[in-house]
């Protein structure tokens, strides 16, 4: 008859616990149109297909209070950051949106947010929903569980620390956001710079024109030519940003 230990019911918890708080933060899995029930299931079921991983050597750990207060704060913290870095480059879409939004006149073009609970520009939406549609597309939730396997093998349960070294390169991969926006935003940034140039010589040029009723069409009109255009590029260069923060992502769970 099977039986289970308290060691292997805590170990399960324990999985259950960075498994869970992974999924809420992770792409895809994590979005507010998930129902919770379903986020749920695929925990315990992951969690599950996750336990042959630990041997019967490895379930040992303290099971005093304090240990049992601590290691379940531990796997939270493993699996939100695990979560988070997966996202970066998503929410590099989104700023990246929102510059383009904020160049060519479209930031009052605002809808809810669900996921993020605020108004957003519509631009920055359509760029984020693209991003999850290119990411599906070339089999990127294959990754999301490869990684969260790679952690386990990697991160025994109860043995995080937080290190000099793991804070420098969430720094420097968060960082990387910021250049994932500028990338994709480039084309309507040099544009709108452009746009906004020309505009300010023929205000010089024809003081009597009226520049400000003008410039909103002809900004838009530039800014939404540039961004069509450029979409086909966009699948590109997600591939070749997804591939840099994978490869850093696998650095760091390799390094923990």
């Amino acid at each position: 008859m099977f039986e289970i230990t308290v060691l292997q019911f805590v170990l399960f918890l324990m999985i259950f616990l960075r498994v869970s708080a992974f999924i809420i933060v992770a792409p895809i899995f994590g979005h507010q149109a998930v129902p919770v029930q379903v986020k749920v299931s695929i925990a315990l079921f992951v969690s599950y297909v996750m336990m042959p991983l630990f041997s019967s050597q490895a379930i040992q750990f303290d099971l005093h209070y304090l240990a049992l207060i601590i290691m379940p704060l531990k796997e939270v913290v493993v699996g939100l950051l695990l979560g988070f870095m997966l996202n970066l480059v998503f929410i590099g879409f989104q700023y990246a949106g929102e510059l383009m939004a904020y160049t060519i006149g479209l930031s009052m073009a605002q809808m809810y947010d669900p996921e993020n609970s605020q108004q957003t520009p519509v631009l920055s939406q359509i760029l984020y929903l693209f991003s999850l549609l290119l990411f599906l597309t070339i089999n990127g939730h294959h990754y999301i569980f490869e990684s969260l396997t790679l952690l386990f093998k990697n991160l025994p349960i109860g043995e995080f620390v937080i290190t000099e070294s793991l804070v420098q390169k969430m720094v420097e991969l968060t960082g990387l956001l910021f250049v994932v926006a500028v990338k994709i935003a480039a084309p309507i940034l040099i544009a709108g710079f452009l746009t906004y140039f020309g505009l300010a010589v023929l205000a010089r040029v024809m003081p009597q024109a009226n520049i400000l009723i003008v410039g909103f069409p002809i900004t838009i009109s530039v800014g939404m030519l540039v961004l069509i255009s450029t979409v086909p590029l966009l699948a590109v260069v997600f591939k070749k940003l997804l591939l840099i923060f994978e490869t850093r992502i696998t650095e760091i769970i390799v390094g923990f």
